[in-house]
């Protein structure tokens, strides 16, 4: 048999998943709709299924109801058996405040029903869109549009994408004057434009230049010394969502710190989320490229980044 043959004679089938828990779990991860993505998960208890979510702490109660409301409804179409939908919101703060809703079929269909009926009459109207927005500008997927000096605006696109690819975080103004150049081609001038597209190039290249520092230290650090970097970096640089572990070297490597103190702040700035203004940043990384500097003698070199770490404590106590 060939291979084709072979290939030809194999049928993919979709199989349902068996256990209800399972099954239940995966539909609501998919369906919420008024929160940002949170973990759900969900067991039966009898004729009781049991949903637990991440409390978004940005809802009010009205929009905490509806996102309960939506949870149940899938619950209900996940688990033809149950009879009881318990809801609750699990509350990660320091606070520890979680919010629990129950509703059985009853209920979730008449309140369903009800919102239906209180918005059938409210139009969602469609627009066509004449520009361009920032909330909507994907660099994953855009393409630049036909007109004046569309090649160097697609290298943009290029850079961007290449460094998204490399895992590296950039301002969101890169985005707002993105748009803004593929907004302005009918109304600025071939001047003007490349004008635009060369600054724009300009803050592209920082990022850059950060990325490839960010290489030079692997590169010097060698495999073991990067395999070290990773797991001390989990503990700062790599805090609250800040990014796979790729870090080139540990925070407490005097060489790499000695080699390009700034360069090295400023990548390990880029990993945290929240960058400068993450708590690990002005309590943990600055602190350490200072005592690091101050141990080699370069203390007056040290004294910026000391200004740097009094002014952000300042700017972020009480947060």
């Amino acid at each position: 048999m060939s291979e084709d043959q072979l290939l030809a004679s194999l049928a993919l089938t979709e199989e349902e998943t068996k256990d209800p828990n399972a099954r239940a779990t995966s539909y609501l991860q998919e369906n919420q709709y008024v929160r940002k993505k949170k973990e759900v998960s969900s067991r039966i208890d009898k004729d009781v299924i049991i949903i637990s979510a991440g409390l978004d702490p940005t809802l009010d109660d009205d929009f905490l109801k509806l996102e309960a409301l939506r949870l149940a409804q899938k619950g209900f179409e996940a688990v033809p058996d149950v009879k009881i939908a318990e809801v609750t919101f699990y509350d990660a703060s320091a606070d520890l405040t979680n919010r629990t809703i129950r509703l059985n079929r009853d209920e979730q269909k008449t309140l369903s029903e009800g919102l239906a009926s209180l918005l059938k009459d409210k139009e969602l109207k469609s627009e066509q869109a004449t520009k361009l927005s920032p909330e909507a500008f994907d660099v994953t997927s855009y393409k630049a549009k036909d007109g004046k000096l569309k090649a160097e605006r697609e290298a943009l696109l290029n850079r961007l994408k290449g460094l998204k690819d490399a895992g590296v975080g950039y301002s969101k103004d890169i985005n707002r004057d993105l748009v803004d150049i593929e907004n302005s081609l009918d109304s600025l001038d071939e001047a003007q434009l490349r004008d635009k597209i060369n600054k724009l190039s300009d803050f592209i290249g920082k990022y850059e230049e950060n990325l490839k520092r960010a290489k030079e230290f692997k590169a010097a650090g060698g495999k073991d010394q990067a395999a070290k970097a990773g797991k001390a970096d989990s503990g700062s640089a790599n805090t609250a969502g800040a990014g796979p572990s790729t870090a080139p070297a540990a925070i407490d490597n005097a060489g790499v710190i000695l080699k390009d103190p700034e360069g090295y702040v400023n990548y390990l700035k880029g990993k945290l989320k929240g960058g400068e203004n993450h708590p690990n940043f002005y309590n943990r990384i600055l602190p350490s490229i200072i005592d690091t500097l101050k141990k080699a003698g370069r203390g007056q070199e040290a004294l910026k980044f000391e200004q740097q770490m009094n002014d952000l404590k300042a700017r972020n106590a009480g947060q």
